[in-house]
């Protein structure tokens, strides 16, 4: 039975073309290629059937060069065959326009960065999905309302003008960077570990991180706020502030702060101090 697909060769899958039962795949004639369809073609007729694709539970087109300048997947029609999946990397690709996921409903592991183009991303029903990463992509809003089980969030530079993670309770990482939101809203998030946070872009004038006692790294730039309270965050291991230019005040429990903190400062001035 196979078990995984490592297509991390651009082109090596296209999801672009469904004829009857099968998922067409377009393969460059190289060994290297034919090797790796070997995994999910299990009947050498080039083309992954639907039963094939229900049969993979890792999949991974991902594009990690940067500098790579040939074929890369342009859309994911097809991927809702893949309903055993688990995984599933698709980073560094063109894809575009809205991708739904929502028959995907055994994903734990999904990576859609740095597609740039896509727009609207279709994420019900997905109960068991623990990372998501999405960011350099060009989404202004996003649903995460069911996918209670996130632990790893990632959405940086996606143009997102407000999110919502309330119903994310058990999420450990978040990072929210270079989109354009107002606001962000932490209170249910009780469990964050790290949290990174801000870019030129954003415009948030006020965060409350009280609630985040379990928080070891925190990194906050370029955002619009005048104090930082962090007297609570006793757990902290890292802490990394930049170019803070409104930031007049920054409450800790204790001063010294404890040895046990690595401050990393630039660009800001603003003193630490015990706050009533």
């Amino acid at each position: 039975m196979a078990t995984s697909v490592d297509a991390r060769l651009p082109g090596t899958l296209n999801f672009s073309n469904i004829t009857g039962t099968h998922i067409h795949q377009v393969v460059p004639e190289t060994t290297e290629n034919e090797k790796e369809v070997e995994f999910g073609d299990m009947d050498n007729d080039g083309e992954i059937s639907y039963s094939e694709a229900q049969q993979i539970f890792t999949l991974n087109v991902s594009e990690p060069d940067p500098t790579y300048i040939g074929p890369k997947i342009k859309n994911l029609t097809g991927i809702e065959a893949f309903t055993n999946m688990t995984y599933f990397n698709c980073y560094g690709n063109n894809i575009s326009g809205e991708v739904d996921f929502s028959k995907n409903i055994n994903l734990t592991t999904l990576n859609i960065g740095v597609n740039n183009g896509i727009t609207a991303l279709n994420l019900a029903n997905l109960i068991q999905l623990r990372e998501l990463d999405i960011s350099f992509n060009n989404l202004s809003s996003l649903d995460l309302s069911t996918n209670i089980n996130l632990q790893k969030l990632h959405i940086s530079f996606t143009r997102l003008t407000h999110i919502d993670v309330s119903n994310n309770t058990n999420l450990e990482e978040l990072s929210l960077l270079g989109n354009s939101l107002t606001n962000i809203d932490l209170s249910k998030n009780i469990h964050l570990k790290r949290l990174i946070i801000g870019g030129a872009q954003q415009n948030i004038n006020y965060l409350d991180i009280s609630n985040l006692k379990d928080l070891e790294d925190l990194s906050i730039t370029y955002i619009g706020i005048s104090s930082l309270d962090i007297s609570q965050n006793k757990k902290l291991k890292n802490l990394s502030l930049g170019f803070l230019e409104n930031l007049s005040k920054i409450c800790v429990w204790e001063l010294p702060l404890p040895d046990t903190i690595t401050v990393n400062l630039q660009n800001v001035t603003a003193p630490f101090m015990i706050c009533d």
